[in-house]
């Protein structure tokens, strides 16, 4: 069919199975092309296209919610309730979220970006619903990997403890962007493995071939069939602990099955879980071979599969720089162990996992187990390395708080992809970190001016005994490494001086740093560039220096300003009753949508053109 004409699912009432085969078919090809030229989640997304084509047919959207536990295997969803036409703006600013989002369409009811929210959200919604006396269903889609956060564990507590019916599907790819770990992920792999599927694994194609509608009869034997899974399961009361009535685990590729089994749990009156099995990146061979699976592939080469998008040579991800320098110096540290929320790839540690296996910990996507988890390490005598991407730094705020610095416990915290991230939008912007760790006691946080100074400053980190946060962005340098490290003062900074008498001095950090001195020194500008390196603590001495010299003052972060560096610097002024002109820049009260880095940082008016201008006008 011309998918470009879909505007609702309601289509999809009148469908055949041969007709679901062949839409699910032609929506797959499609998201391949299209997420080739734009970049996406494109492995994740390949799984769920017949599972979400079902959910359309046999439940009636808006009306029906359906929730996509983190959003970002919605694309299906997006094409079916008409959006297939703003596919080529995927990601960019001002076009379609690589999310569900409440303001492009009645048919997303819930709007995420980190996993585990979805069974509390449904939860919610049909404790609603039941107040409200109306009648329709909630539908959560939970990957295997968010089903084992914590979050989904309380969630599934209290739905099978209340009588408010939620259907939950758990789309089992056995790829989440964390590869399996603990018990809970275990259990699920038992049942995906355990004589349910794999001696009755023919039972299961024969019920789920028949075809039409479910009747009485193929419901008893959908009954009979779930009775023998949880028979042959050890694990299942894994879920019947819960309260949750329990069926699967199905092929999530099976069309007439899918009717069939998502049929039977429509007319379910309470709670059940319903365990799919799915192909991450199915129908496209060099995303089902790929070990990463593509997790939110770049633009990529239809043949090969291969990322367009390179490094230049010499250059690294910051990640990759910082777990390239953590290898080295654990590498004659013994006590040096890594911890990480799953993300393995994104945070670049599989070099260190491979290298000291017994000394690397993957909690799943578990942020707030995975902190307390490294207080313990630290307590044990251990030098925990806990690599966290800022975005999700936020999801484990009272353990970092209540067991790392109130025990001021010496944890290196890993702050990967701080600042702005560009095309992941709102929900993954690393702004927020800065307000939210420098009111902590006895926490130090650094950023580095470039890619040496990073490996110093985490050199630093295990050389001291505090809990150290080591922002870095997301984005690449040229990597070069240090001969010796060179441990800096804590709270530290360097003055750039460029004349003797400046007529204007710029305080900032990070790469702006480097940005700055080097637009200074092209154009003659008679500046001094202060290197803030340590956010926390400030270094005193330098801001009496600054302030003693009676110039313009120019603070210029790229991140929140509520809370930010500028805040503290403006109540040491106030206290030394300097007066010296002071300008802040930075980002102001708000969410930043989509859009690349560029782009995001010109209508910020934090680039450095803008700055620039902004430091010439007032000086």
């Amino acid at each position: 069919m011309d998918l470009s004409k879909i505007k609702d699912p309601t289509f999809l009432t009148t469908y055949s199975n041969l007709q679901l085969r062949q839409l699910s078919d032609e929506i797959r090809q499609f998201l391949i092309d299209s997420v080739s030229v734009t970049g996406g989640d494109l492995a994740s997304n390949l799984g769920t296209v017949e599972l979400t084509v079902i959910l359309h047919k046999v439940f009636d959207s808006p009306k029906d919610k359906i929730i996509f536990d983190g959003g970002h295997q919605s694309y299906t969803h997006k094409i079916l309730t008409g959006r297939i036409n703003d596919f080529k703006t995927l990601r960019q600013a001002g076009g379609l979220s690589g999310y569900q989002k409440r303001n492009e369409s009645v048919h997303d009811a819930y709007e995420a970006g980190h996993s585990g929210t979805a069974l509390s959200a449904a939860l919610g919604m049909a404790i609603a619903r039941d107040l409200n006396k109306e009648r329709h269903h909630i539908i959560a889609v939970v990957g295997d990997g968010g089903l084992a956060s914590g979050m989904s564990y309380e969630a599934l507590n209290q739905i099978g403890e209340n009588k408010h019916p939620v259907i939950v599907i758990i789309n089992d790819n056995n790829t989440s962007s964390t590869r399996p770990a603990g018990k809970v992920t275990k259990n699920i792999s038992k049942l995906r493995i355990s004589k349910s599927y794999n001696s009755l694994k023919s039972d299961v194609k024969n019920v789920l071939d028949m075809g039409g509608l479910i009747t009485k009869p193929i419901t008893s034997t959908v009954d009979a069939l779930s009775n023998l899974v949880k028979k042959n399961v050890g694990n299942e009361s894994y879920f019947s602990d819960f309260g949750l009535s329990y069926i699967g685990p199905f092929d999530g590729h099976n069309i007439a099955g899918l009717v069939k089994v998502l049929e039977y749990a429509k007319k379910s009156k309470e709670s059940i879980v319903v365990h799919l099995k799915t192909t991450k990146g199915k129908g496209y061979t060099p995303v089902e071979k790929s070990r990463s699976n593509h997790w939110q592939a770049a633009q990529f080469d239809l043949e090969t599969g291969e990322a367009k998008v390179t490094l230049p040579a010499g250059h690294m991800s910051n990640a990759e720089i910082v777990s390239t320098t953590l290898k080295r110096i654990a590498s004659v540290d013994p006590s040096i162990v890594a911890v990480a929320p799953g993300r393995l790839e994104q945070l670049k540690l599989e070099g260190f996992f491979k290298a000291f296996p017994e000394r690397s910990f993957d909690t799943g996507l578990t942020e707030d187990h995975a902190t307390t988890l490294s207080a313990g390490l630290a307590l044990a005598g251990k030098r925990p390395f806990l690599a966290i991407q800022s975005t999700y730094l936020q999801r484990a705020y009272d353990q970092i708080n209540h067991d790392i610095a109130r025990m001021s416990l010496p944890v290196v915290i890993g702050v990967d992809r701080a600042g702005l991230v560009g095309e992941d939008g709102e929900t993954h912007q690393g702004i927020f970190d800065i307000g939210l760790l420098k009111p902590l006691p006895n926490l130090v946080i650094a950023e580095g001016k470039d890619s040496q100074e990073t490996q110093n400053l985490l050199y630093t980190a295990f050389q001291q005994d505090q809990p150290f946060a080591l922002r870095y962005t997301r984005g690449n340098e040229a990597y070069l490494p240090v001969k010796e490290f060179s441990p800096l003062e804590i709270g530290s900074w360097e003055i750039i001086k460029l004349v003797d008498q400046p007529s204007a001095i710029i305080l900032t950090y990070g790469k702006e740093v480097v940005t700055m001195e080097t637009k200074a020194r092209e154009n003659n500008y008679p500046w001094w560039i202060v290197n803030m390196r340590f956010i926390k603590p400030l270094d005193n001495k330098t801001l009496e220096t600054v302030f003693d010299q009676g110039v313009p003052l120019f603070i210029y972060e790229t991140d929140l300003l509520i809370g930010g560096l500028s805040e503290s610097i403006l109540a040491v002024k106030n206290q030394c009753h300097n007066a010296s002109p002071l300008f802040v820049k930075g980002i102001k009260d708000e969410y930043i949508q989509q859009g690349s880095i560029i782009q995001q940082r010109k209508e910020l008016a934090i680039d450095t053109n803008s700055v620039v201008h902004w430091i010439l006008e007032n000086s």
